[in-house]
């Protein structure tokens, strides 16, 4: 199976940049979601920080499960 992504350049530039770039930001987010995790579990920060860490790794999660996106 081949699928193929079309853009007129330069009308379609940004979609074009936000489909090729697709990659780097799941690696990103993926990159948010370990650090945020880690200062939950390994952290220095008080519990009611390391709440507030947990509720953004929830919400970061439900957000890209919400777009049928896979972390």
């Amino acid at each position: 199976m081949m699928a193929v992504l079309s853009f007129t350049l330069p009308e379609e530039q940004e979609q074009f940049e936000e489909a090729a770039h697709g990659g780097e930001w799941k690696s990103v987010l993926q990159e948010l979601a370990e650090w945020l995790h880690l200062q939950v579990k390994h952290g220095n920060a008080s519990r009611a920080s390391k709440m507030t860490y947990e509720m953004a790794r929830v919400e970061l999660y439900r957000l890209a499960n919400e777009s049928n996106l896979e972390l």
